[in-house]
């Protein structure tokens, strides 16, 4: 009975344990979440679908996006597959005979969008992010809106959501203004028929083309009312503030920072420095030791940091933990069995040669 009972309990022990194994593997398997019926914050380790009218399941997972003033700012997703390629190739066959004019640079695809392209990457082979929302590129002030555009400005088309308040309208589409014309605008989307454009157009391609010349403006049944032109440079003017900060204003779109002064430094006289600030607060500093410079075997050039030569002075020498040699522990000296090697640390005197 008592082998019997050993036995029993064996073959329950190893039901048991492939039970709970299978279990394990299923809840630690990659979970399929509907992407319209999830919650967010999404989860980067979880893989998203949608159904859409091109294929049953398109699969992706969600990454973060920096811009230049906020880590993790924009949602971006990861495709785990293309569309199929006879779709993409319908699709350049439809911009091929509704839009003449226009020049296709790259392949359709849906790996990157507009948004991805003209605010995160233009190198199309590695670009592999689409954005459904670029938005907070301009709202955390990483570009300034600009009203006159130039060669390298990103162009967005919006829709003003009927209403007079520009602080909802949807960003419909983006792209990268690569010429700009004289002359006067015919005003059916603001000035877009002025520039011409470099953009991706959804999962079709990469085309270049006057920035009328596309699906998302009204003349083409498109959603987009008017045009803005972002740039990544604030133009900044600095205005005296205190003695600790300035204003830093965008001379483009009035954005306005208090920050800390940044100084350049000149030499004033033999006991202070100058510092000046671009906004042209100036205020005097006491000379301070800055580097040291091993001149020859006797002593070596204390300087400040603005230049000045704030005295000479004996070398202080330590062990090296080498046989018979010692080095200087403020220049960089260094004398040996073999003699002197003279070693210069800074660039304010030439090296001395043998």
């Amino acid at each position: 009975m008592k082998k019997i009972s050993t036995k029993i309990t064996a073959i329950v022990l190893l039901l048991v344990f492939m039970f709970t194994g299978m279990f394990s593997i299923v809840i630690s398997a990659d979970e399929y979440v509907n992407y319209e019926t999830a919650t967010p914050p999404y989860d980067e380790n979880v893989t998203y679908f949608w159904s859409d009218e091109i294929i049953t399941y398109y699969y992706f997972k969600v990454r973060y996006i920096d811009t230049p003033n906020t880590s993790d700012a924009i949602m971006a997703r990861w495709a785990l597959q293309d569309y199929p390629q006879s779709k993409l190739n319908e699709y350049e066959l439809w911009v091929e005979n509704n839009y003449p004019n226009v020049t296709q640079l790259s392949s359709a695809t849906i790996m990157y969008n507009c948004h991805s392209y003209a605010w995160y990457s233009q190198d199309v082979d590695t670009n592999e992010y689409w954005i459904d929302d670029p938005s907070t590129f301009y709202e955390d002030h990483s570009y300034c809106t600009v009203s006159t555009p130039q060669v390298g400005d990103i162009i967005c088309y919006f829709n003003n959501m009927g209403t007079t308040d520009t602080s909802d309208d949807f960003n419909v589409h983006s792209g990268i203004v690569t010429a700009v014309s004289s002359g006067t605008s015919n005003n059916i989307c603001g000035t877009a028929d002025l520039v011409t454009v470099t953009s991706k157009w959804g999962a079709y391609g990469l085309y270049s083309h006057n920035g009328l010349d596309c699906p998302y403006t009204p003349n083409n049944g498109g959603e987009a009312d008017y045009v803005k032109y972002y740039r990544s440079e604030h133009n900044n003017r600095l205005d005296f503030l205190n003695g600790e900060q300035h204003l830093s204003i965008c001379r483009s779109c009035n954005y306005t920072q208090c920050l800390p002064h940044e100084y350049s430094i000149s030499q004033d006289n033999s006991t202070n420095h100058l510092l000046t600030c671009g906004c042209g607060f100036e205020k005097t500093e006491a000379h301070y030791v800055d580097e040291y410079t091993s001149k020859n075997a006797d002593v070596h050039y204390v300087y400040c940091k603005c230049g000045y030569l704030i005295r000479t002075e004996a070398h202080i020498m330590v062990p090296t933990g080498k046989i018979g040699s010692r080095a200087c522990d403020r220049c960089g000296y260094l004398q040996s069995a073999t003699g002197p090697i003279e070693i210069i640390k800074g660039e304010k005197d030439e090296p001395v040669t043998e």
